[in-house]
């Protein structure tokens, strides 16, 4: 989207604005030129239109609301997301379990029964549920009797419908501008029936059974519902601008005959005359009348002498001069605004020759008829404007139930510490919506910005364990300091990276989907990981462009290759119009469970060099043994191409049995160095756990964080039934990632505490793995990469291996999970690895080497763009925002000049329109003191509402109008004209995963 800056807008204003205002001006009077030339005058809406206008407004409304969800029968399979072959007890046990207490209603009993065959199923969608449940002679074999029951339904409205154009277009309601359009409009109204009647009386009913989808389901009934409403409101709409245009003469004008000419003609004459009557006795009665003459005469002298001392006045006097001196008020033009005034002084007669050539009504004279528009328009308005405000809201109610992004913006946490909030948002996005499937995302916008823009998508394993663990124990940007309270993470990855937290798949942590619609493969999972970014970055496609990176740990190993694998092949098919490829830029593995063969092998290397098996022992026999039997399994055919293998498994769960001792404890499986009580061995590690889980589930938490009312269990760290579901038949991911590495750089990192994943199983697995054209990492053939040191602010943090596009990092003392024990150290591996350089954008750089050297400066933990350079960014931002208040008020100042100008435009048409004659009391001339006829009519008691202005007065009155001539120039009075000073302003306007489980042993091991 191009967006337009501040000073872009100021620039196309000060140039645009001198061309186009003119031009503006110019078509405005050319269309007001042009509405006067035409051969039949713009009338105002006579009042019978409103009835059938009302008519047709109650008639459209009724029509739209008829198409909303709440009037039409309910659909069953759209109610449980069904397809037309799901069996009938699996069908009616989905309904049941939305009904009001689990029971099924007497119409669903009915019901039952009558839709047991795909035959029924398709009629059922095709007639809907009334007509099966009700018709007592209609079988299947014969879908024509269907029909015929379901006609007089089909009709009904059709009828209603015509009843109302019938009454809209009648001339008893309508006039004659209705009923010309009365044949037409019943005709399109009949033929609306015959469409529906030919549609669903010929059409396929059968359509459906090819369906094998619920999305592919055509729902005939429903949609036929909504197209027939939609058919009869835009009728009526279109039906009402047809009155509207031509009872106002805008359109399809039918000029009148002769007849009606000559008899509005009539009626002019006589109201005239009537009018011209009473005029008379008026002056009559005030001639005789000694009070009315007197109060009449001291009116009339109070405004000369008010007149005169307004001319005599020093500003009016230089005034006249300095116009006059300067050629702005001709004399000569006002000698012919003069002419123009004495040929105007009877309007009454130009009003009868119009009404004698168009038939208006007699009520149209020369006061109302000035006066007639603008009440017409505010009458129109009043009707007009609730008739499309009440279209658009049913529109509205019928169209949205799209979510947008501010749907989910977080506006408060519970528990956030002292300080600006965060920017984040929050919710759920449907994935398969025929069961009900919701990923639940968490997305942190990033605190400062870098080179460039990037994202981190971060997905804890299990399978099903949920990524609130990387959110609130490893890198997000809060920690929970107890059950109630928040503190910032020193170390978060959410600095220079959006970081988007995602409970993947479906049923994990806030996720959801129906129990018997777990993901089973790792294919399935990743599509359904495409389809969420798709409709992420539909929702925020501010961020579809941003460098994406995916991160993660333990089960999160078989995850991430998959993903990045369908966003690859997904970029390769050509992405279709208005969508763009995903920058995949880089997969970061911790600890993860990539290569079964090798790591399976590594429990036992592991647990000799961790000291927790002793060689030569019972134990190590034991062992020994089982690890033989799981070679075994894996040398069988295909048993390598598994990601868990049951007799390996037993592996760890028995060494972890042997580590038991005497009081009920054993070694925890993410951090050898630390015990749990038996049988957990590291279930409920880490610490920070009994603070989240009771966080996750407060009320205001889920609030914050716009839970959906459909998730009805509690936040679960990890979900048993999710992994318990996943048999996946694909190979590990280990056999992917060689391709991978040929697209995408990847690190793999390990802590070297962790036994479930632990780092010999990692190295081995990279030592036997082939990509780029080598084994391992060797650089050629014959020479390895070296291991670097790693240092960190002085202590040995680990040591970074690379080569051909894999980096593997060993942190040194830390667990499975290792941004729970390092938050900075892996914050410095991220921005290494996104190759951020704080040099360029001021902070303080931390003291991060490999082998001695610094590299890129990288800066963790904290604001690191809150120092010296960041106090005089906010210097510069204070400076820009009075320069934005010295160009907002140069903006105001134009807009203001533009908008005085307009209205002194309008001003001056408004008093052009009353140069003319204004009334024998009042109005003037260039030459004539302006008179005020309502405080004439006031004094003398004539405030009755006659007109006496429309040509209401004897012709012997003509005798007392006296024009005086205009003064010479050194004359000391002047007579300044209402058109002289038009002129003057007419030309100023022309210039102007966690890696464990909970209760569920596959899941636990690799968390």
């Amino acid at each position: 989207m191009v967006q337009l800056s501040f000073a872009t807008l100021k620039t196309l204003l000060f140039t645009l604005g001198p061309l186009a205002i003119p031009k503006l001006v110019g078509y405005y009077r050319a269309y007001k030129a042009k509405a006067k030339s035409r051969p039949v005058p713009i009338r105002p809406l006579p009042s019978h239109i409103y009835s059938a206008l009302n008519i047709l407004f109650v008639a459209c409304v009724f029509a739209l609301i008829s198409t909303l969800p709440t009037f039409a029968p309910e659909n069953i399979f759209l109610s449980t997301s069904s397809r037309l072959q799901t069996p009938n007890d699996v069908l009616f046990n989905r309904l049941a379990h939305i009904r009001p207490e689990g029971r099924l209603t007497e119409l669903d009993e009915t019901l039952k029964p009558r839709i047991a065959s795909l035959d029924a199923r398709c009629l059922y969608l095709y007639y809907g549920p009334s007509i099966l449940v009700h018709c007592p002679f209609c079988v299947s074999d014969e879908p024509l009797s269907y029909f015929w029951y379901a006609l007089p339904m089909i009709l009904f409205p059709h009828v209603l419908h015509l009843f109302a154009l019938g009454a809209a277009t009648s001339s008893g309601i309508a006039g004659q501008e209705g009923n010309r359009w009365r044949t037409s409009a019943v005709m399109i109204g009949v033929g609306l029936a015959i469409s529906e009647c030919y549609l669903t009386g010929f059409g396929d009913w059968k359509a459906n059974a090819r369906a094998t989808r619920a999305e592919d389901l055509n729902h005939f009934h429903w949609n036929m519902r909504i197209w027939r409403g939609l058919a009869i409101g835009v009728v009526d709409a279109v039906l009402a601008g047809f009155l509207w245009a031509t009872s106002t003469n805008r359109m399809f004008v039918v000029p009148p005959t002769a007849a009606e000419r000559i008899e509005a003609s009539l009626k002019v004459l006589e109201n005239a005359r009537g009018r011209l009557g009473a005029l008379g006795i008026v002056r009559n009665v005030v001639s005789r009348d000694d009070t009315l003459r007197r109060q009449g005469d001291a009116y009339w002298r109070q405004e000369g002498q008010i007149m005169s001392e307004a001319m005599d006045e020093r500003e009016v006097v230089e005034g006249v001069k300095n116009a006059l001196g300067s050629g702005r008020i001709s004399i000569t033009q006002l000698e012919e605004e003069a002419r123009r005034f004495a040929d105007g002084i009877l309007p009454a007669a130009n009003v009868v020759q119009q009404q004698s050539r168009f038939g208006q009504g007699p009520t149209t004279t020369a006061l109302n008829h000035h006066m007639s528009f603008p009440r017409s328009r505010r009458l129109m308005a009043q009707t007009y404007h609730p008739w499309l405000a009440v279209w658009f809201l049913f529109w509205g109610l019928v169209t949205a139930d799209a979510k947008s992004a501010a749907d989910y913006y977080v506006s408060s946490l519970p528990g956030q510490p002292d300080g600006p909030l965060l920017t984040m948002h929050a919710g759920h996005i449907e994935i398969t919506p025929e069961h009900h499937g919701n990923l639940f995302f968490w997305h942190f916008q990033n605190r400062h910005i870098a080179n460039r823009q990037r994202t981190v998508l971060w997905l804890n394993g299990g399978p099903g364990c949920s990524s609130m663990d990387g959110a609130l124990m490893e890198i997000g940007p809060y920690r929970l300091k107890d059950k109630e309270s928040l503190v910032y993470n020193d170390g978060a990855w959410d600095e220079f990276a959006n970081v988007l937290f995602v409970d993947n798949p479906v049923g994990t942590g806030f996720s959801y989907v129906d129990t018997d619609s777990y993901v089973s493969e790792l294919t399935q999972m990743a599509d359904q990981m495409v389809q969420f970014l798709e409709k992420f970055y539909e929702l925020f496609p501010e961020y579809a462009t941003n460098d994406l990176y995916i991160a993660g740990e333990s089960y999160a190993g078989q995850h991430i290759p998959y993903i990045a694998k369908a966003i690859l092949d997904r970029n390769a098919k050509k992405v279709g119009p208005g969508k763009q490829e995903w920058n995949l830029s880089g997969l970061l593995i911790g600890n993860g469970w990539i290569s079964p063969v090798e790591q399976y092998d590594a429990y036992l290397q592991f647990g000799y060099q961790a000291g927790l098996i002793q060689g030569g022992t019972d134990v190590a026999k034991k062992l020994e043994a089982m690890y033989s039997d799981c070679v075994k399994t894996l040398n069988q055919p295909g048993g390598t191409d598994k990601i868990d293998q049951p007799s390996c498994e037993k592996i760890l769960t028995e060494m972890l049995d042997m580590t038991k001792s005497k009081d009920g404890r054993c070694k925890n499986m993410y951090d050898v160095r630390l015990d749990d009580t038996w049988p957990s061995c590291g279930m409920n590690w880490p610490p920070d756990l009994e603070n989240v889980t009771p966080y996750l589930r407060r009320q205001d938490v889920k609030d914050a964080l716009h839970i959906n009312k459909d998730k009805q269990t509690g936040w679960t760290e990890c979900a048993g039934a999710v992994s318990g579901a996943f048999h996946p038949s694909s190979k590990p991911s280990i056999s992917i990632l060689p391709s991978l590495l040929e697209q995408v750089p990847i690190i793999l990192f390990s802590g070297d505490q962790d036994l479930i994943c632990n780092h010999v199983g990692t190295e081995e697995l990279i030592h036997n793995m082939e990509w780029n054209g080598g084994k391992g990492f060797e650089l050629s053939p014959g020479t390895m990469a070296p291991r670097r040191d790693w240092t960190f602010e002085g202590e040995a943090a680990g040591t970074y291996q690379e080569a051909r596009n894999l980096t593997y990092i060993l942190f040194y003392n830390s667990s499975h999970m290792v941004p729970f024990n390092f938050p900075r150290r892996s914050r410095d591996m991220l921005d290494r690895f996104m190759d951020v350089d704080i040099a360029s954008i001021g902070g303080t750089p931390a003291d991060s080497r490999i082998d001695g050297e610094k590299g890129v400066q990288t800066s963790v933990g904290g604001h690191p763009n809150s120092t010296v350079a960041e106090e005089a960014e906010q210097k510069k931002i204070e400076k820009a925002k009075y320069a934005a208040y010295y160009r907002s008020g140069e903006v105001a100042l134009v807009i203001v000049a533009i908008a005085a100008a307009a209205w002194g435009w309008f001003v001056v048409k408004e008093r052009r329109k009353r140069a003319g004659y204004q009334g024998l009391f009042g109005g003037s001339s260039s030459y004539l003191p302006r008179m005020n006829a309502g405080r004439f009519r006031d004094a003398q008691g004539l405030s009755d509402g006659r007109d006496v202005e429309a040509a209401d007065f004897d012709e012997g009155e003509l005798d007392e109008l006296h024009v005086r001539e205009p003064r010479e120039e050194g004359e000391e009075r002047y007579s300044i004209g209402g058109e002289s000073d038009d002129e003057d302003v007419g030309d100023l306007g022309k210039g102007g995963v966690n890696g464990h489980a909970n209760g569920n042993a596959k899941g636990r091991e690799k968390g």
